[in-house]
């Protein structure tokens, strides 16, 4: 079990996990201690009354309590700069539960609340002098394609100072296709002298975007989209005077989002201590005019940021947990 979780930590998280077959006993004790970042239970029996998608899950208790809990994407940064989604899944409206049973959850757990990180596959099987194995990977083709893991990019655009919009994306949930424009606005010079004024390194191994995701028009620059969903915009502004006043009324439109899903998560919290914690899993740090950093630095003008959610198949090689179902 030391050994598992050592090697759980190095595993790509997949869409379609199963629960292995032959079990250590861990995976059903997993998740009795992991933390509402991954898994939330039932405190007494219930039914769910509300499920508001990746923001907040509403339920009674058979006492006439409410409790709600917060379902927002639990977002993991890879080393190459784009993020692992983990969004919860939830127990339908009007599903029943019973205590400590879990009503929101990752994609490492099921509905029952085993762990579930792998998938069950037939292999055949040699050892000399061992019987067990320390590590697992994908190790073929065919499973790698039929096995899906989520990633979210992050793609970014600077706009200067005392610049006129001329689109804007601003609908979470949409699907995009590759070269969709997400923001255009107006800009004299060039393309490349616009990069070089914002100190844009896409050279940078950590920024996945390229100079594919920007273009230029007829006095334009527009930030193209990845083929994906968007899951999540942000905007940060550093000067309410130079900014295009579209981009005043997003920016304030989506801080007004994120005030509305604080204040029904603190609608249920008694402690207020507890309250400092209620928002662990919500990046405010767009939320205030004034003083935004990019890359620790302060930047001028505004920076609109799009996470772009796609589906891709694993590659071999890649660590997992796989149970064997038959050992020839």
């Amino acid at each position: 079990m030391t050994l598992a979780r050592t090697h759980a930590a190095q595993t790509t998280p997949i869409s379609d996990s199963e629960q292995p077959l032959v079990c250590t006993g861990a995976e059903f004790i997993v998740p009795q201690l992991a933390s509402p970042r991954f898994i939330h239970r039932a405190k007494k029996d219930g039914i769910v009354t509300n499920v508001d998608k990746n923001k907040t899950l509403t339920v009674k208790y058979k006492d006439g309590t409410i409790d709600i809990f917060d379902i927002i994407p639990r977002m993991s940064r890879t080393k190459r700069g784009s993020y692992i989604a983990l969004e919860m899944n939830t127990l339908d409206v009007d599903s029943k539960f019973k205590a400590n049973q879990p009503v929101a959850f990752t994609k490492n757990f099921n509905q029952a609340g085993t762990y579930c990180a792998g998938k069950n596959i037939t292999i055949a099987l040699f050892n000399y002098l061992g019987l067990s194995h320390e590590d697992s990977y994908v190790i073929s083709k065919e499973l790698a394609d039929k096995t899906k893991t989520d990633t979210v990019e992050e793609v970014h655009i600077m706009i200067p100072p005392d610049t006129k919009i001329i689109n804007l994306e601003k609908e979470k949930g949409k699907l995009v296709n590759t070269g969709d424009i997400l923001v255009e606005f107006s800009y004299d010079n060039s393309l490349d002298e616009y990069l070089d004024s914002t100190n844009l390194d896409l050279e940078d191994p950590e920024n996945e975007s390229s100079t594919d995701m920007y273009s230029s028009g007829v006095k334009s620059i527009k930030l193209l989209a990845p083929e994906g969903e968007i899951v999540d915009i942000k905007v940060f502004i550093n000067n309410k005077l130079s900014t295009d006043k579209s981009l005043l009324n997003f920016h304030d439109k989506l801080v007004k989002e994120q005030h509305q899903v604080i204040s029904k998560l603190a609608s249920v919290v008694k402690d207020k201590n507890k309250q400092l914690t209620i928002t662990d899993n919500m990046d405010l740090s767009f939320i205030n005019i004034g003083n935004n950093k990019y890359k620790g630095n302060l930047f001028v003008g505004s920076r609109v940021v799009y996470y772009i959610k796609k589906q891709k198949s694993v590659n071999v090689g890649d660590k997992n947990c796989l149970s064997l179902s038959r050992a020839i």
